[in-house]
């Protein structure tokens, strides 16, 4: 779907982040009386939030970005705070995978508290 596909059936708000649907003319009366107005993207999978359009699954900072700025994003989108949920457009930027690398959270095995950081015990360093 491109973009503007997108914008003719979520509404964005770049504030809170919220994708929700839109009220559509041409979709049976049942389908907007339980979706209109409702998200867009919901079961967290990994932190992120799905959702599906024309059979295909879109991540929602992704959908986010491509309706806010007209294009999809050639790279990766990165959460600035690491909140994946957090899609408000204050919060996304392109970036490449080398940048997106470097913005990450030390793994919960970490001993050492640092990202990209690793202990040896053998050498006890």
């Amino acid at each position: 779907m491109t973009p503007e596909d997108m914008r003719k059936v979520v509404e964005y708000d770049p504030e809170t982040g919220c994708l929700t649907w839109k009220y559509r003319q041409e979709a049976h009366a049942r389908w907007n009386a339980k979706l209109a107005g409702k998200p867009a993207f919901a079961n967290p999978s990994g932190g992120y939030l799905i959702g599906r359009f024309g059979g295909k699954n879109y991540k929602s900072h992704r959908v986010a970005w491509a309706v806010f700025h007209g294009f999809w994003p050639d790279g990766q989108i990165d959460h600035i705070n690491g909140n994946r949920s957090d899609n408000r457009i204050a919060n996304l930027r392109q970036v490449t995978n080398a940048e997106n690398g470097k913005n990450q959270r030390a793994r919960s095995s970490n001993r050492t508290g640092e990202p990209c950081v690793n202990w040896f015990a053998r050498d006890s360093k």
